[in-house]
Formats: structure tokens, sequence, C-alpha cells
């Protein structure tokens, strides 16, 4: 690309005549369209790869340069490396110029076969290439992919100077149908991170099972007092049903379908399961982050009628390639303190980097997500941290604690106080280095019955050995640790944990699904004392349930 200069107007935003509207194609892109002219084509031969190219030149003269008329080029978006003045535009703004359905004029004979991104810099300085550019351009060029069915590899997602690689030309001459050589131009140049920026787009999986259990604040599914426990139960071909155990007090009913998909209709494998009260009714309901693959997703909320669960509704729904489930971990609570629970996610954007997004409750769906907290580049790995939901300080809105593994045994216990409108800068509530993370199963709930949420893990010692610890909140911070429970003939590997106030006294217990294979499965409950747990109590049993198969919350 030509050199653009940045006039001092330019500086200030004054993009005289560009237009400026939402982007229909990507949500975090402002859409400028061109005033006068059409440069682009409107067939091609598809999008088959995406060129990243540096601008040789700043964002907003390149903006109003790529605008004029009387110029035969064009791009797709273009992205900002630098907020150089206090009036420039943010770094990591993107702006798109040409649709998506069209083919833009950024690369000679690749036009036809391409996606074009622009970015602010110059090919001889690294001074441009921000973390701000690469987290915005990496979920651009990850959104171009998923949406249009683009590999996420360095074959797909190309420099300009990506003829000047031997083994790219004669894989473009043969995958695209290409003249590999029909451009000569060098950007982005040697100081552009392709290694960050591929790790950006494809970061490491999250290291959790399938299925796994749901997260909660409460389980009153049918609000007569006393918390129940709903199980996602998986029939394998994409068929699910929400199975119902009210608490009778001292025991579980009988299970009771309240849902079941339709055959082959909801895969319980794609889906995180939560539960809160999200219409503020008083009844708990259900919601899933359900994965749609191609980085689409969707929240389902399943409300309680107080025997059953109403028809599914779809809250939320991400525009096509702009939510990967996979990077997100689901939790919930009343954040904002108006009675009804909200969802927060922690996105996993890798390389360290962490975001978490919060959707308000508005009792009948979701307010669009915000960005509530976000970590400093490299410093918060979501892959090492597990996430609960509650009021832990007990001040009426609900918190986020993550329980972040540091390895070699030492862990934190980090608090993120809400202001109704975001979290506060973290702080510990409790540090250790003689905790091995990796060994424990956390839950949270109000264990002694003062109005703050605690926390409590099963640990396993191996062996069929496991304690139940709890740390109690102080409303500043998590006291010391304690034993609230001791077993030498529980194996904890085959349990899964549940929290909640199963006898309505007002302190909260523990129930485990316990795998006991050949499909027999028990929930064995732990009441608790107010300052300790209780001998376990088998609540329901079965010789035909498949624990593996179930997800219970």
């Amino acid at each position: 690309m030509k050199t653009y200069l940045k006039t001092s107007a330019l500086v200030l935003g004054a993009l005289t005549g560009v237009s400026a509207q939402a982007s229909t194609d990507y949500q975090p892109a402002v859409y400028r369209p061109m005033s006068g002219c059409s440069k682009w084509n409107t067939s091609g031969s598809g999008h088959k790869f995406v060129v990243c190219h540096d601008m040789e030149g700043y964002y907003a003269s390149t903006i109003s340069y790529l605008n004029r008329c009387d110029i035969s080029v064009s791009i797709h978006y273009m992205v900002n490396g630098k907020q150089d003045t206090s009036t420039d535009y943010a770094a990591g703004q993107i702006d798109q110029q040409v649709r998506e359905a069209y083919y833009a004029w950024h690369a000679r004979c690749w036009n036809g076969y391409s996606y074009g991104t622009e970015h602010e810099g110059f090919a001889s300085s690294p001074a441009w290439y921000t973390e701000a550019m690469y987290k915005a351009t990496a979920g651009l060029q990850e959104h171009l992919c998923d949406a249009h069915g683009i590999a996420k590899d360095r074959n797909h997602i190309v420099g300009h100077n990506a003829w000047q690689s031997s083994a790219w030309r004669t894989y473009a001459s043969s995958a695209f149908g290409i003249d590999p050589n029909c451009n000569s131009h060098t950007d982005p140049g040697p100081y552009w991170d392709w290694t960050h920026l591929m790790d950006l787009i494809n970061p490491p999986a999250p290291v959790v099972a399938v299925i796994k259990s749901g997260t909660r604040v409460k389980g009153d599914f049918n609000g007569d007092g006393k918390e129940d426990v709903v199980v996602a139960y998986d029939y394998g071909s994409g068929t699910t049903k929400l199975w119902m155990f009210l608490s009778t007090g001292s025991g579980f009913a009988a299970p009771v379908t309240w849902w079941a998909s339709g055959t082959g209709s909801f895969d319980s494998t794609k889906a995180q399961y939560i539960a809160g009260d999200f219409n503020g009714d008083g009844k708990t309901d259900v919601a899933a982050l359900y994965d749609y693959g191609d980085s689409t997703s969707k929240i389902w909320i399943w409300t309680s009628t107080g025997s059953s669960f109403a028809i599914p509704a779809v809250w939320w729904a991400s525009a096509p390639g702009n939510w990967n489930a996979k990077r997100a971990e689901m939790f919930t609570g009343d954040f904002t303190g108006d009675g009804k629970s909200d969802i927060a996610m922690a996105y996993d954007y890798g390389s360290g980097t962490t975001h978490i997004w919060t959707w308000v409750s508005t009792g009948s769906g979701f307010a669009a997500p915000g960005v509530w907290w976000e970590s400093d580049d490299g410093s918060f790995n979501s892959l090492k941290a597990t996430y609960l939901g509650g009021d832990f300080d007990g001040d009426g809105k609900a918190e986020m604690v993550a329980v972040y593994d540091y390895g070699n045994r030492t862990t934190k216990f980090w608090k993120w106080t809400s202001t109704g409108t975001s979290f506060v800068t973290p702080a510990v509530w409790f540090s250790s280095t003689t905790w091995d993370s990796s060994q424990a199963k956390y839950f949270a709930g109000d264990f002694n019955g003062d109005g703050k949420m605690d926390m409590s893990a099963a640990y396993d010692y191996g062996s069929s050995s496991m304690k139940f610890w709890e740390w109690t909140s102080t409303g500043t911070d998590f006291g010391a640790s304690s034993i609230w429970y001791s077993s030498t003939t529980w194996d904890s590997s085959k349990a899964k944990y549940i929290a909640g106030d199963f006898n309505g006294d007002g302190k909260s217990d523990v129930t485990s699904m316990f795998d006991y294979g050949s499909g027999s499965s028990k929930l064995w409950t732990w009441s608790s004392s107010g300052s300790a747990f209780g001998l376990s109590g088998i609540w329901w049993s079965s010789t035909s349930w498949t624990a593996s198969k179930s997800t219970p919350f």
C-alpha cells in the first residue's frame, strides 16, 4: 500500500464525508460505506483465504484515503494500532469498508479469492503492532474463517508478502488456483508476530471433561424453600432430558422428567449448564451455553413453572463466527442486585489474556453483553482458573471468585467485587503454597447460614481418601481453611458435587452423584451443622442410571 499521511484533522477524528454505522457483518466493527462509487467486485471465485496488510501509514488517514473514488484500491477491514493522541481512535478499533459478500481491490490477482485487512503501521517498525491490534485482528480473522469456512492455519491466514515463501506459492497455486507471484509487496514485514497472532486465533483447548457438573448459586426449582438437584442426561445421538430430583428435606424424590428434547435436537456434550433465577419469580431456572461450532453460540433458558420447565427460549445468540463456546467458562449470580440472576463468562483469548463478559437479565432476555473486567496482557490464563459466582461479601450483589492454580502446589482465591455495572480490580482472599488445586473440586454455598457465600472443596488424597475443606467468608476475605468432613472410603474421582440448602434450614449442604459403574449411581448428602458437615446419607439410589452421562447441578 502507499503511505498515507496523518493530517491533524484526521488525528482529531474528523473523517469529513465518511459516514459511520454499525457493521452487520462483524459486530465489533464500524462500517463506513463509500459514497458515490463502488470499489469492489460483486462476484469472484469464492473467499478461500485472508490477507493481512500493513498500511504503511496511519489509521484515520487511510480510512479517508481509501474512501476516495479516484483511488482504485479498497479493503474489507482496517484495524487501528495505537491511540496516538487523546482524540485519536482507540487502539484496536476496526473499520469495515467493503461488505464480506463482495471482493475488495487489495491484492491484485488475489482479489477474487480473498478477504483483506489493513493494519496501521509500517513494515520497518514494530511500534504500531500493539497487543490491542493483535487481539482485535485475531477476533476478526477468526470470524472471517469461521463464518466462511476458511481453515485457520498459515496457508489460509497470510501476509501480503506470502509470495516470498516457496512452500506457500506451491500450495496456493494448487489449492486456490491463483498466480501467487502477481504481488510484490513485503508487508506486514519482519516485525509482524505471526506466532502470537495464530496463538490468539487458535488458543490451547480448555482442559475440561466433555460432561462436567454445572454451577449454580441457588437451586430451588419448585419454590418450596428447599433446594433440589437437576440432571442433564445425555442419551446420545443429540438427545437430552432434564431430570428433576425434588428434595423432601430428608431425601430426594424419584426423579421426574421436566423437559425432553426431540431426538437429535439437543446434544448435551455441546452445552455448558448453570442454574439461577433468571426471571426473578423465586423459582430456579436452567441456562445452557450451546456450541453450534464455527464460533457460533446461543444461550438457551428453561424457566421453571414449579412442576416442569417451559419450552426453552433463546435469550442471546452470537453473530455467526463471533463467540467460541469452547473458550468460555460460564457462571452465574445476581451481579446487579435486582433479584434476577445474570450470567458471566470468562473468555480465554489465549496468551494469558482473559475478559469477563456479563449478560444482565431483563427478566425475559439478556441485555447486550459487556466486558466487566479484562486482564492485563498475559497476566491471567483462564485455563488455570475455576470460576464461581455468589454474594461472598453480603452486600446484596453477587461477586466473582476465581480459584487460580499457579502450579507447584500454589493456589490463590481471587475475588472481584461487583459495582452493578462492572467488576473492580480483584483482591486475593486466600493464598497457599501447599495446596494442589488439581486435586480439588470446588463449590460455593452459605455453609454457616450467615448470609455470605463461603468456599468449599473436596480434596482427593488418593487411595479413596477425601476431605471437605471449607473457607468461611468474613466479608473481606476467606478465613483460614478448616476440615469439615473426612473419609478414607470415598473415591472423589467418581463424584460430582453440588452445594445447596437441601433440608431447608438456611445453611448450604453438599450432595454428590457417585458413579459405582455398570449403571449404578447414588446421591449422597452431607448436611451442614454450621461448623461441619455431618455423616453422609444416601438420599437416592439407582441401579439403572449412568452417572457418566449425567451433568448434575
